[in-house]
């Protein structure tokens, strides 16, 4: 008996039992947890409701469900990065009295005068350490 095959065997168990008591919640956590830990192939047996769709159907719900955390952990990066690189730039801001840039940088963001940060990052010459120095800068005017 395989990993796969005990793993499946007791869920089926949880299942039969959670059914037998009418527990819905339990069944569908016991069901959660061995798609995330399990490919959900070897769920034929415990689900006989299950829909006869393409393989590619049930690895993309697959995926879905295994990434869920990564995929909501990426996109509040997402988000958080569009909110940083809106943070606005003052027009009349001295980019030649400021610390932490170094003097090429000063010197094109001078010229330039993006107006926020992601136009900053933009400009080439001025690197991630820049921006991220820029950053702090701005969050203590």
């Amino acid at each position: 008996m395989t990993d796969c095959d005990s793993i499946c065997t007791i869920t089926t168990c949880l299942i039969i039992k959670a059914n037998l008591i009418g527990n819905t919640w339990f069944k569908t956590y016991v069901l959660w947890n061995c798609l995330i830990n399990q490919s959900i192939i070897f769920m034929a047996p415990v689900d006989p409701k299950r829909p006869d769709l393409p393989a590619a159907v049930f690895e993309q719900v697959e995926i879905g469900i295994k990434y869920t955390g990564y995929i909501a952990r990426q996109e509040q990066q997402i988000k958080e990065l569009r909110r940083v690189e809106a943070q606005r730039i003052p027009a009349d801001i001295d980019y030649s009295k400021l610390t932490g840039l170094r003097l090429e940088a000063k010197e094109k963001l001078a010229v330039v005068r993006p107006e926020n940060l992601g136009q900053a990052a933009r400009i080439s010459g001025v690197n991630p350490a820049d921006v991220a120095a820029l950053h702090i800068l701005l969050e203590s005017l």
